[in-house]
């Protein structure tokens, strides 16, 4: 996988340091499943300053949070999100 593909997607900062970057990850993305995240993780579409991380990762400050999301992956959360929402 091509580290050019990664986007920035946020910086850490201070007020949360010391947290884990699953839980972190999900009170920031609230419309994600943690089921998701931990996905994202363990597949490594998700870094922490270009490193693949476990999600008990604690956040330091200043550390960078990169994603490598496909579009179809975007999708793909986009109907199920919808799917989500029209059943419950």
């Amino acid at each position: 996988m091509k580290l050019k593909a990664f986007k920035r997607i946020m910086i850490f900062d201070r007020k949360n340091s010391e947290q884990r970057i699953d839980n972190f990850l999900i009170n920031k993305f609230k419309n994600l499943s943690k089921i998701m995240i931990y996905c994202l993780l363990r597949k490594g579409k998700i870094r922490v300053n270009l490193k693949r991380v476990k999600p008990k990762y604690k956040l330091q400050f200043e550390d960078k949070i990169y994603t490598n999301i496909s579009s179809n992956l975007k999708k793909k959360l986009k109907i199920i999100l919808i799917l989500i929402k029209y059943f419950f």
